[in-house]
C-alpha cells in the first residue's frame, strides 16, 4: 500500500513537471525570441543581488532640473517614475546576450504599449488587451519567468 502512495506521489510530481514544461515550450513559441528566453533564464539563475539590482532599476525614479534663466533661484524638479515591468529592464538589459535591433524594437514598442493601456484602465489587464500583440509579448514574458522560476 504504501509503495502505491509512492508511485503516485511520483506520477503526480512528473506530470505536473511535464505539464509546467509544456507550458514553457509553448510560451517560447509565443515569444519568438530565443535571446528573450535565455535573457530571463539567466536572471533566475542569477544571485539575489543581481536580481535586486534589476527589480530596483524597474521600479527607479527620475528627476528633471529645469533652471528658469529669468530668475536665478526658479528651480522646476520634474519626477518621473521609470515603472518599468521587470520582464522588459531583464530583456533589455546589456547583459549577454544582446538583443537584436528587430527584438530590441518589439521590446520596446510592447513597453509602450503596455504601459499606455494599463494606464487607461485603472492598471487592469482585460481579455481585450490580450488580442494585442504588443501587449501580449509583456504578458508572454511574464508567464515565462514565472513558469522558468517553477523549474
Amino acid at each position: 500500500m504504501e509503495y502505491r502512495l509512492i508511485e503516485i506521489a511520483i506520477n503526480e510530481t512528473e506530470g505536473s513537471s511535464m505539464e509546467v514544461e509544456r507550458r514553457i515550450n509553448a510560451c517560447r513559441a509565443q515569444i519568438q525570441s530565443l535571446t528573450m528566453c535565455e535573457k530571463i533564464i539567466k536572471f533566475v539563475h542569477a544571485s539575489n543581488d543581481i536580481n535586486n539590482l534589476f527589480r530596483q532599476y524597474a521600479a527607479v525614479i527620475f528627476f528633471t532640473l529645469t533652471f528658469n534663466e529669468k530668475k536665478a533661484d526658479a528651480v522646476t524638479i520634474k519626477l518621473e517614475s521609470a515603472d518599468m515591468e521587470l520582464v522588459v529592464v531583464i530583456v533589455r538589459s546589456a547583459k549577454e546576450p544582446r538583443l537584436n535591433q528587430y527584438d530590441l524594437e518589439r521590446i520596446m514598442s510592447a513597453s509602450k504599449a503596455y504601459k499606455s493601456l494599463l494606464a487607461k484602465n485603472s492598471n487592469r489587464i482585460t481579455s481585450s488587451m490580450t488580442e494585442n500583440i504588443h501587449v501580449r509579448l509583456i504578458l508572454d514574458l511574464k508567464l515565462y519567468l514565472r513558469l522558468i522560476s517553477q523549474e
